[in-house]
This record gives C-alpha cells, sequence and structure tokens, in this order.
C-alpha cells in the first residue's frame, strides 16, 4: 500500500504483516492472566447469589460465633413501615454459633447485639445518580450495621450470580459489621480505632472464605448444584506475599 506525502511524493510503503513482539518471559504471565480472568467467571456458576449469600452468612457466623436471621422480608407490610428499600435485606445479628436446621437452642436465650442492613445492588436515582452514597460498611448507631456492596444487578429475569472478588468483598464487609456491633463505643471511637484492628476481623473473614475447603461449604452450581473441581476452586487463590503487595 502506498501513501502520497503532503509534498506530493510517494511515501515508502507500509508492512501489512508486521507483529509486536512479545518477550518470552512475558508470555507466561499474560497467559496465567487471561486464565485466572476466564476461570473466574467459569467459578461465578457456582456462585448463585440466592443460595450462596445464606451459606456466606452460616460461614461468618461461625468464624465469630454470631447467628444472622433474615427480619422483615421485603416483600411484607413491615418493609413498608419501617421505610427501608425493599432491595435491602436486614439480619438480626444474635450472639453464640448458628445451629443445624431443626435445632432448637438450649439453656439461656442468645443476646441480641444488633442489626445489618445489607444493600446489595447498585440503585440509581430519578436523575440517574447513586441513590446510595455510602460504600462499604457503615456503623449508623449503636446496634445498627450498614453494607453498601454496589453490586451489578442481574438482567431482568436472570438470577445474579456472584464471582470470586464479590464473595471476598461480602465477607470482608460483614466482617466488619460483626465487629462493629461487637464494638461498645460509639460510631466515632470505633472509627478512630489503629487500622490494623479496623481491618482484622474483616481480613480474616475474606481469608476464611477464599480457603479451598471452606468454598466447597458454600459453592454450587446454579444449575445441578454440583461442587467445583479442585482446580478451578484454587484457581482465585492469593499466594503469600498478597497483602504485602496490596496493603
Amino acid at each position: 500500500e502506498v501513501h502520497a506525502g503532503h509534498t506530493g511524493k510517494a511515501a515508502a510503503p507500509r508492512s501489512l504483516d508486521r507483529q509486536s513482539s512479545v518477550a518470552h518471559v512475558d508470555q507466561a504471565f499474560y497467559r496465567a492472566l487471561i486464565t485466572k480472568e476466564a476461570d473466574t467467571w467459569k467459578l461465578a456458576e457456582f456462585l448463585p447469589a440466592d443460595r450462596t449469600l445464606p451459606k456466606i452468612l452460616d460461614l461468618v457466623g461461625k468464624a465469630y460465633s454470631v447467628t444472622f436471621r433474615e427480619v422483615e422480608p421485603s416483600q411484607t407490610t413491615a418493609r413498608l413501615l419501617s421505610g427501608w428499600h425493599k432491595s435491602v435485606r436486614i439480619y438480626e445479628v444474635t450472639d453464640g454459633p448458628p445451629l443445624p436446621a431443626g435445632v432448637a437452642p438450649a439453656g439461656q436465650t442468645k443476646g441480641k447485639l444488633g442489626f445489618v442492613y445489607m444493600n446489595l445492588y447498585q440503585r440509581t436515582s430519578l436523575l440517574g445518580r447513586p441513590a446510595v452514597d455510602l460504600a462499604g460498611a457503615q456503623l449508623l448507631c449503636g446496634g445498627h450495621a450498614f453494607l453498601s456492596m454496589n453490586f451489578a444487578e442481574p438482567p431482568m429475569g436472570q438470577g445474579k450470580l456472584l464471582n470470586p472478588e464479590e464473595v471476598v468483598a461480602m465477607t470482608h464487609e460483614l466482617g466488619h459489621a460483626v465487629h462493629m456491633l461487637c464494638h461498645q463505643g460509639s460510631p466515632q471511637e470505633f472509627d478512630d480505632l489503629p487500622l490494623d484492628v479496623l481491618e482484622l476481623p474483616s481480613t480474616l473473614a475474606e481469608t476464611i472464605a477464599l480457603q479451598p475447603s471452606c468454598m466447597m461449604q458454600y459453592a454450587g452450581h446454579y444449575a445441578s448444584g454440583g461442587p467445583p473441581s479442585d482446580s478451578l476452586v484454587r484457581s482465585c487463590q492469593r499466594d503469600v506475599h498478597f497483602f504485602v503487595r496490596y496493603l
């Protein structure tokens, strides 16, 4: 192909078969990056939100010896009176580990720690602006923690499939929520805690959730219900230097 320049002279032919080269040492990196991205979305098929969320709550409850119980479902009239949007899930949190279905608590009644209000999906106002400005976990007042996850809502008529990073984010914020409900001081005193103290419960929760044995407890295919393969589960594991690099 020949192009004429502004002087009217013919420019040098442009090669059409010229290819950019990638260093040999970089090929393995890019191949691993693409493979990991594909595995991430493949693993999402095993994380349907409607079945995964209760199991995540159970997992975090066992880790911190608390129980999450959903109250005021969105379809009840009580929700209209409370003022909370129908997309917000409300959980009462009590002291003591969750019990198997059908097993009644023995002895003393569990003490109430408070409530967690979980807003899973992004919401916009009539003007197209975010309807919720809060991000992550917020202690509204003593005994009341709000979680704004800002996940992308699924298409109409389809169920939400969580990717591993969304599971990590959810368990991270639930760790914050349990910490907030157990804190005896004011919201300002909670915010003034050292950073390592603030982040320890949440980081521990997400680390537990990523353990292969724990993932097998809540991951199941959205259609068949079968567990993911060991190789697929291990594809999303972090190496020992993860927190050194990113925290």
